[in-house]
């Protein structure tokens, strides 16, 4: 572990420590209700349930409505989100920044 080790890590927008309180809340979904929210059994009812509990919380910490937050795997899948947000907001101001158009635009 890291944490073992002598080093001084620099590498934080790679990879950084979770506080322990975000790890002590994330435990039970990680190791019983670690089920897919988006099926319909009752486990998956469950991590919904957790899951839009969570949503409103950061919302509530944000000042924002629940329906503004979006959860994401990773720092890849949040940065072409807000890409592609920008890109469907900026409407016909996209023309002239690169890579805003899809494939089949003219």
């Amino acid at each position: 572990m890291l944490k073992d080790l002598d080093i001084l890590y620099m590498d934080y927008a790679a990879s950084t420590p979770m506080r322990a309180e975000a790890v002590d809340a994330m435990l039970p979904f990680l190791r019983e209700s670690f089920a897919n929210p988006s099926g319909s059994h009752a486990a998956a009812r469950s991590a919904k349930t957790a899951l839009e509990e969570a949503r409103e919380q950061v919302a509530s910490a944000l000042g924002a409505d629940s329906s503004e937050v979006i959860f994401t795997g990773g720092g890849t899948e949040s940065d072409n989100l807000a890409v592609s947000d920008w890109a469907r907001n900026a409407g016909n101001n996209c023309a002239r920044y690169h890579g805003c158009g899809g494939a089949h635009d003219g």
